[in-house]
């Protein structure tokens, strides 16, 4: 029986497709802004967010040859034992999988909500190109073999399956929030203003009885390239997760006591560090006092306190 592996995607990351999404025969490669020092945005001090890739401790096989996890951690919202391997400065792989064999769920053209015919569209990552004009352009060093731009704390190299949208951004009661994008709360937002996703999904299935990642460090031509070697459950699903998030989102619930709330997002603006020609620095607001969108279908268990969404960017043949 075919295994599937589900690797998620959260946080700080920016999505880069090899091609426009509505199109066949894609590749997409996620960068990770380096968030590890950082500084403020709008009166806000950011944290130190973790570049890591997170699975349940059972997954790992362990053995010679085989890297091991850099912390065990327990799931404070799941109760479930998570290995964690951190992914500073290094780019990462699935061993195996087919060049030029990805897709993007759609439909490409969505609403301002999710009906049930489209609230799996990839589409529903914030595009940065609506967002900020002339900011959804990396820079060429950020595609860098080796010495990668400084922005860049870790790349991943998706070339098959099937790539969506699996949880959206909501408020504290768990409600489907829409968003406005503008520099500040007084600001002046742009067109956009609708829902937007809080995780993306890769879908892959393999034949092997194990699944392989490789790893190698992008800052020295001559690091080696190391592998995380992961195990099917019973139920033939590999479930693990890429993200760029505050260690406190990892390790711990964070509960906000205000029902129906959201802050903006601040860190979004640490999107704007690697952007050839950065524009307006807008982040996305929450629209509080309009209704929220309808739920359909009912929310699916996600990550454990994910607050940054991530970001589409422009297609570039290096991804």
């Amino acid at each position: 029986m075919p295994n599937t592996l589900k690797l998620k995607f959260t946080g700080l990351c920016g999505l880069v497709p090899k091609k426009p999404i509505d199109e066949a025969n894609n590749q997409l490669r996620v960068f990770l802004v380096d968030v590890r020092n950082p500084s403020g945005h709008d009166g806000h001090q950011h944290e130190q967010h973790a570049p890591v890739l997170t699975c349940e401790f059972a997954r790992v096989v362990t053995g010679s040859g085989l890297r091991e996890p850099d912390r065990i951690y327990m799931d404070p919202k799941h109760f479930v034992l998570m290995a964690l391997f951190d992914l500073s400065d290094q780019d990462l792989r699935i061993d195996g999988a087919t060049g030029n064999s990805l897709t993007f769920a759609g439909p490409s053209s969505i609403g301002t909500c999710p009906t049930i015919n489209n609230i799996d569209s990839f589409s529903w990552t914030a595009p940065l190109a609506s967002i900020s004009t002339g900011s959804a352009t990396l820079r060429a060093s950020c595609f860098s073999p080796t010495n990668v731009d400084t922005s860049v704390v870790a790349r991943v190299s998706i070339t098959q399956g099937v790539v969506s949208t699996s949880k959206m951004a909501r408020d504290t009661s768990n409600k489907i929030l829409k968003w406005e994008f503008k520099v500040s709360p007084t600001g002046s937002p742009v067109a956009l203003k609708r829902a937007i996703g809080e995780e993306v999904e890769l879908r892959y299935t393999f034949n092997s009885s194990d699944i392989d990642f490789k790893t190698r460090n992008f800052r020295s031509s001559t690091s080696p390239t190391e592998t995380i070697r992961l195990k099917p459950p019973a139920n033939n699903i590999v479930t693990a997760a890429v993200q760029n998030v505050p260690w406190k989102e990892l390790l711990s619930v964070v509960h906000n006591p205000k029902p129906d709330h959201r802050d903006p997002d601040h860190h979004f603006v640490h999107f704007y560090d690697w952007s050839q020609t950065p524009g307006v620095k807008n982040i996305p607001h929450p629209l509080l006092t309009v209704s929220r969108c309808s739920e359909v279908p009912p929310p699916a268990p996600g990550l454990n306190n994910t607050q940054c969404p991530p970001v589409l960017l422009g297609s570039n043949n290096g991804a």
